[in-house]
């Protein structure tokens, strides 16, 4: 049994989130039902809903990549095959239908990938998949596990201080 009673929130969404995450999609949405029925707190942040049609139609000839992550966000090493495949492939498919185009990048949920999940991604077509790996891009990276820079509500000097060092060098030279 979780108890918040430490004080420490963090860690107990921490906890939640580890349960969460290893749940197989139905068991998970009903588990997520039930602690938003029990905790009734406030309401969602509206700014931090999923895009609708209409907005993916406006970002897709911007400077925004937009890739596959899943159909329902599950931990992919978790999955049988036919799911899994099935879970990378119906998520490329709407990505693909939204944008009338043909989708080559993923973004693991959660990071969670191993040679199984690595070989399903490139199966489908893709040819990037980035991981959850905190660091800049290196030359000899795998491109089916390619390391990212989380990205918050920032300003943009908030994302410049949250860039590694031989990032903003090489940005700013590329700039002068």
């Amino acid at each position: 049994m979780l108890r918040a009673e430490s004080g420490d929130r963090k860690q107990v969404f921490i906890a939640i989130w580890s349960r969460l995450r290893e749940l197989d999609v139905g068991d998970r949405d009903t588990a997520i039902a039930y602690l938003a029925g029990v905790l009734a707190g406030q309401p969602p942040d509206p700014a931090l809903r999923p895009l609708t049609t209409d907005e993916v139609q406006r970002l897709k000839h911007g400077v925004f990549s937009i890739g596959a992550h899943t159909h329902s966000h599950p931990s992919l090493p978790r999955l049988g095959p036919t799911e899994l495949m099935r879970e990378i492939a119906d998520s490329k498919a709407i990505c693909e239908s939204l944008l009338n185009r043909q989708i080559t990048t993923f973004a693991y949920p959660f990071g969670d990938y191993d040679d199984r999940v690595r070989a399903a991604v490139a199966e489908t077509g893709l040819t990037v998949a980035c991981t959850t790996a905190h660091r800049s891009v290196q030359p000899d990276d795998d491109c089916l596990a390619l390391p990212r820079m989380g990205v918050s509500n920032w300003t943009s000097d908030q994302f410049i201080r949250a860039l590694p060092p031989a990032t903003i060098n090489k940005t700013a030279s590329q700039i002068a």
